[in-house]
């Protein structure tokens, strides 16, 4: 029947507005309920100049390999809790390299025949012969290496370089056994690298090879920001970073061939955190709009007959 096939559409249109209802106030709750707390620094240190303090560091570093500098870091408050820093290329698109790995070997699955992916960044031919290259591509090969330290009156901030990433972010990178140089002893480094995979970390054995989180980072190719450490609880930093002017010692090692652009150092306590009171306010005033709109229903019911007719009543 026409009648009950336009009752029965109202009734729908009435539940879907409904539904649309329960989504916007979703999405309202969860931009309101969320706040950032905290502060950062960020110094670009792009530009930083040599000890003679005449020549940029990124002038010079094809003739020297290596260059430092120094720039001031002024932490105008606080920083408690967990303070990490991280470094930023601005306009470096990981994304350029994202298929040129192996991931069968970062699961530690290492073998002498490397995914075609890889190429040319797959073997390395030296008067001792070839060696497969571990871990191999465009992306590992391209890892960030400058050295960012913070001094406070000539003593190093103590830092670690673990605890930087969850569970779930390493979950993919395995090393393929205990003894990670003996496992590696048959593979060659990256052709750009320094260290080799087991030397990243040489504060912490187990923070080497394919889980290192440095590296995992960099393998990240949605992180824009990576992180880099973060302050190790010592006495005077036990409540995190105080006030105070601080030194930044960078080692420019990065080749300005690879990346030429803006580079970021930042030194970040910001976190996310619910705002429960915004979030059971907003819940209250949502269940009172929704029996507002429940009894309105209702009566509309009891006025035109036994069907939610949305105030229109239907022939």
């Amino acid at each position: 029947m026409p009648g009950e096939s336009l009752k029965l559409n109202v009734k729908r249109i009435c539940i879907e507005v409904l539904g649309l209802l329960f989504i916007l106030s979703g999405l309202i709750l969860s931009i309101w309920s969320v706040e950032i707390i905290g502060h950062e620094y960020v110094i670009d240190y792009t530009d930083c100049l040599d000890l003679s303090e005449k020549t940029k560091c990124k002038d010079v570093f094809s003739i020297t390999s290596e260059c430092n500098c120094f720039l001031n870091v002024n932490i105008t408050q606080p920083m408690n809790r967990t303070v990490t820093a991280y470094y930023e290329l601005e306009s470096f698109d990981q994304n350029l390299y994202y298929y040129s790995r192996d991931n069968k070997q970062l699961s530690g699955e290492l073998s002498t025949n490397v995914s075609e992916s890889c190429e040319p960044f797959a073997y390395v031919t030296s008067d001792k012969g070839r060696k497969p290259i571990a871990p191999c591509g465009a992306l590992a090969d391209r890892m960030f290496n400058d050295t960012l330290i913070l001094q406070k009156d000539n003593s190093y901030v103590p830092t670690v370089q673990t605890g930087l990433l969850s569970e779930n972010d390493k979950a993919l990178y395995r090393n393929p056994s205990a003894n990670i140089q003996a496992a590696f002893k048959e593979y060659a480094k990256p052709i750009n690298w320094k260290n080799n995979i087991w030397e990243l970390d040489p504060s912490n054995p187990d923070n080497n090879g394919f889980k290192n989180e440095a590296f995992i980072a960099w393998m990240r190719t949605d992180l824009k920001r990576k992180p880099l450490w973060r302050i190790d609880d010592k006495p005077p930093y036990q409540d995190g970073l105080p006030e105070g002017v601080y030194v930044l010692r960078v080692t420019y090692a990065y080749p300005p061939s690879v990346y030429n652009g803006r580079r970021l150092f930042v030194i970040s306590n910001r976190k996310r955190v619910v705002n429960y009171v915004v979030v059971g306010l907003t819940v209250v005033l949502i269940s009172i709009g929704l029996i507002v709109l429940a009894g309105k229903m209702y009566f509309n019911r009891k006025k035109y007959g036994n069907y939610i007719q949305c105030k229109m009543r239907v022939p």
